[in-house]
């Protein structure tokens, strides 16, 4: 048995989680079954094309700038430009700047840590070995922002199998132990492997923030969140500040996970 779960985040297209499952036992076909969530859809969803965004109301074509590709060379890649206010912060002892951008999901935000020097990555990975996201989230404040943003996509697979066995649970990919009766009455099945597969597309949308907020930052000047060099990213759940998905954008034309 395989089970695959499917996550999309998309900041503007609607967040459409999926789990699409292989089920198999000894001397059977695989069987594969495909359950969407159903959900909103705000703007253009995925394998719309570049058409569907520049005609949408809430999209347009970005423009281009030199994004620091791998921290070596100067390449242009499309931007995104915004000037509202964000849940943003700057931590000192890191030497970065933190900035919370909006999902459509209202389950799920986007954290985006840009360490303040043009080649200061790798000091921020060192740096954040001790310092736990939830502190990073907790100093978020609205505050106006003019931010440039590249647009990026993630797309890849990660096998979860040998990390839930380095966490002790092996009865489910053993085929003489494994007990999925909650699932099914065939005493045969079992986990052949897990695989999660991820996907992030951050196109060219914000949502509307709350009045409030503008209202509270509208007469300071604005910050600055340049992410023109190599960044970090981390889908976080809303509601325990937990890191689902974390990874970091040195190329924005890559789609693998780094």
């Amino acid at each position: 048995m395989a089970v695959v779960f499917a996550e999309d985040a998309w900041a503007g297209p609607a967040l459409a989680p999926a789990a699409a499952v292989s089920v198999s036992g000894p001397g059977r076909r695989p069987r594969w079954l495909f359950t969407p969530s159903p959900g909103p859809n705000p703007g253009p969803g995925p394998g719309s094309g570049p058409a569907a965004y520049a005609n949408h109301p809430r999209y347009g074509q970005p423009s281009r700038l030199p994004f620091l590709v791998n921290g070596e060379v100067d390449t242009p890649v499309p931007v995104m430009t915004f000037a509202a206010v964000f849940p943003y912060a700057v931590i000192p002892h890191l030497d970065a700047q933190v900035l919370e951008f909006p999902l459509d999901d209202e389950r799920y935000r986007l954290v985006l840590v840009l360490p303040r020097r043009r080649r200061g990555l790798a000091h921020l990975l060192r740096a954040l070995r001790s310092v736990p996201l939830r502190h990073l989230c907790a100093q978020l404040l609205p505050t106006r922002v003019h931010a440039v943003i590249p647009s990026f996509m993630v797309d890849d697979y990660v096998t979860l199998t040998a990390s839930l066995q380095k966490l002790g649970i092996w009865d489910v990919f053993d085929p003489r132990r494994a007990d999925l009766g909650v699932m099914t009455d065939d005493r045969e099945l079992f986990v052949r492997n897990i695989e999660q597969s991820i996907t992030v597309v951050i196109r060219n949308y914000v949502e509307v923030f709350d009045i409030q907020s503008r209202t509270h930052a509208g007469r300071s000047r604005p910050e600055r969140f340049i992410a023109l060099h190599p960044f970090l990213y981390f889908v976080v759940d809303t509601e325990t500040s937990i890191a689902l998905i974390a990874g970091k954008i040195e190329d924005p034309t890559d789609s693998r996970i780094r």
